[in-house]
């Protein structure tokens, strides 16, 4: 299915946060949204409201294992931990008075929503192109192209252009279509994975159509 086109999907739970560099000339942009839906809505809730009780940086810092020369490189790393863009350090987790258990159950929640979001009609304003290994353009679509009516569309026009394609909605579903007519569609269902370290999220999708600087 395009090995390359895929490598930016991110759905791993290998997440490099802030520090990835997008280079914007050769991605596209995330514009097709599904309604306010916000992946990990519930999970981000909870962990912000326990860190929001923790008001002393620099004592958290330590207890997570910076030191205090490393303040400014806490702060990124904690502003990636709360909107799960990287994996969460469970000293982290455990600093800020944060129950696995209850992390567990605002995945419940989430799950729940996911659902509800695919039940969803969808409406398309655009589409990924694989120009090339990380260089990607928009496809854009009549306001009002709905779902099944884009998949006919890229179906038509990666066969034309003998090039992968895909319809991608971050954090909810990316549909691959290739020249030969096959699709395949990867859903980005909330779930987490906890090991001896740390709390690891899969659900973004977020890094399709995407180029980054090594």
């Amino acid at each position: 299915m395009g090995n390359n086109f895929r490598a930016n999907e991110r759905n791993d739970g290998k997440h490099k946060g802030s520090e990835m560099k997008e280079i914007s000339f050769f991605s596209v942009p995330d514009i097709n949204k599904a309604d306010d839906y916000v992946p990990f809505r519930n999970v981000r809730i909870y962990i912000k409201s326990c860190s929001e009780k923790f008001r002393n940086k620099h004592e958290l810092l330590l207890k997570v294992g910076y030191s205090k020369k490393s303040y400014s490189k806490f702060c990124n790393r904690e502003s990636d931990w709360l909107s799960l863009r990287r994996n969460i350090p469970l000293k982290y987790l455990f600093a800020i008075g944060a129950e696995l258990q209850q992390i567990e159950v605002e995945v419940d929640a989430d799950r729940g929503e996911y659902l509800n979001v695919l039940k969803l009609s969808f409406y398309l304003k655009n589409a990924v192109v694989r120009v090339m290994a990380a260089v990607f353009f928009q496809y854009k679509f009549k306001p009002g192209t709905t779902e099944s009516e884009a998949i006919e569309i890229m179906r038509a026009y990666s066969k034309e252009k003998h090039i992968n394609v895909c319809i991608n909605y971050p954090g909810v579903k990316s549909i691959w279509i290739q020249p030969d007519g096959a699709s395949k569609i990867s859903y980005y269902f909330p779930s987490i994975r906890i090991t001896k370290k740390e709390l690891v999220p899969f659900y973004i999708g977020d890094g399709v159509g995407k180029s980054y600087l090594a």
